[in-house]
């Protein structure tokens, strides 16, 4: 089912950031944010986990930054299995999305430069990323824990929104989807893409509940009946599974 025709001049995936970048995602404020992974895996896994799907080896990484994390106090939001992407353009098939909220600037530099985690799983397993720090604007934890319902992510940018302005594009969004009983899962605004890159950058990131396929495809329709609000570009979307249990020590 796709739903627009995304806008992106240049997209590409990265396995690891520049200094540069990781210098600028660590001046922040001393206080928790959100690193929204799009996750892509080599279908099978090099080096020393050659036996192993990318996927697995991947999956290896996380458990070790799990390890390093959850005594800092971060978090992981969500984690979803992407099931399908729902727009027609440059940007990539992803086959996973986490929205993991470190709890501050320091703990993300604790597992990015210092150790603590399994780089060589994530080197082996990993084909690319993009991954974008961001700031909470709404969060709803309770949903996120139904396994057995349909989940929207979506992204909109380019119009370079602040943090103060950018709860409009997902603010009419969720009146839209609730005549379709839909739940926002987790709303931020995007402050730089860390790993990865998209041009235009995305601004904002919406994940939306749905109790069903039909509902979820009925509140996508019903969104862009409204041609006028096709102006946010990029639009990115993908359908997803959450995968829960998976981090039980970063979980909420």
């Amino acid at each position: 089912m796709t739903v627009i025709q995304e806008q992106l001049d240049r997209v590409s995936l990265s396995v690891l950031p520049s200094p540069l970048r990781l210098a600028r995602a660590l001046r922040r404020p001393a206080e928790p944010f959100v690193m929204i992974n799009l996750i892509s895996f080599k279908a099978q896994a090099t080096g020393k986990y050659a036996h192993l799907t990318g996927q697995q080896a991947y999956e290896l990484y996380a458990r070790s930054v799990e390890e390093a994390q959850a005594p800092l106090g971060s978090r992981l939001l969500w984690l979803g299995k992407v099931l399908k992407k729902l727009t027609e353009g440059k940007a990539p098939a992803l086959a996973a999305i986490a929205l993991l909220e470190y709890a501050s600037p320091k703990a993300f530099l604790q597992f990015a430069t210092r150790g603590g985690s399994n780089v060589q799983a994530r080197r082996a397993g990993l084909l690319g990323q993009w991954l974008i720090a961001a700031t909470t604007l709404e969060e709803n934890t309770e949903h996120s824990r139904d396994e057995s319902h349909s989940i929207l992510v979506e992204y909109a940018g380019g119009i370079h929104r602040h943090t103060e302005t950018c709860k409009s594009w997902g603010a009419r969004k969720q009146v839209s989807y609730a005549k379709w009983k839909a739940i926002t899962l987790w709303h931020g605004c995007c402050d730089q893409h860390v790993l990865g890159r998209a041009v235009p950058a995305f601004d904002e990131t919406l994940v939306t509940w749905f109790p069903d396929d039909d509902s979820l495809k009925n509140g996508i329709l019903t969104f862009h009946e409204d041609a006028a609000r096709h102006a946010d570009r990029p639009i990115l979307a993908y359908t997803t599974a959450s995968l829960l249990g998976f981090l039980p020590g970063l979980s909420v």
